[in-house]
């Protein structure tokens, strides 16, 4: 059987134990200080330590990750994805040296992440970060020419200072100080989130 191989946006990853680069061995990716961690078959890594895996599967349980998936791949939020891009294309340029390198913070699904990494200038390095171990499994799986890992976002990222040109975070928990952290200079931060609306004349209320 021929061994797992990590997919482009791995390559922005670090141990979350050691802080070094993370290479691809036998179906892992470990250090130099041999920590390790499985590659599993449908092409994601869980970088969680050993003691939080458990809890990693209930971030999103699977009913409601097939719920979530069928309601976006219905298009009920790809005008989310098509602001984004359009926001980019009139002011953000790279190098034609390199290629785009985007991170998805709370990737769930992967579709945000799908929706905006190919419109950028090709080819396009994408890694999506979540806490639930199922929504890295189904992205995987349904988008293979992207990245993920299974961390929590609150605590610290297992990515590189300074490696990505833009952060997405749609309706995810907000580190900004991580963000801050792995944004490359000059980068560029996406944030959706949900908001109250005031109705006027309605005594404060919101909807």
């Amino acid at each position: 059987m021929a061994r797992l191989a990590p997919r482009p946006g791995h390559g922005l990853l670090r141990c979350p134990i050691c802080r070094l680069d993370l290479a691809a061995a036998a179906g892992t990716l470990a250090c130099r200080n041999r920590h390790s961690y499985d590659l599993a078959r449908e092409g994601y890594v869980n970088l969680l330590a050993s003691g939080r895996r458990r809890s990693a599967e209930g971030g999103d349980r699977l009913d409601r990750l097939k719920h979530r998936a069928t309601f976006l791949e219905a298009g009920r939020f790809d005008f989310i994805a098509a602001a984004i891009r359009s926001h980019l294309q009139q002011i953000a340029a790279l190098p034609t040296d390199r290629s785009w390198r985007v991170l998805d913070a709370g990737s769930g699904t992967g579709h945000h992440l799908a929706r905006i990494a190919p419109n950028l200038s090709p080819p396009v390095v994408g890694l999506g970060l979540d806490i639930a171990a199922a929504a890295a499994r189904r992205a995987a799986r349904r988008w293979p020419g992207l990245a993920f890992a299974v961390v929590d976002l609150w605590a610290d990222w297992p990515v590189h200072d300074a490696a990505f040109d833009l952060v997405i975070s749609i309706f995810a928990p907000k580190n900004f100080a991580e963000t801050a952290r792995v944004l490359a200079p000059g980068g560029w931060l996406a944030v959706v989130y949900p908001a109250q609306i005031i109705l006027p004349n309605s005594g404060g209320g919101t909807r």
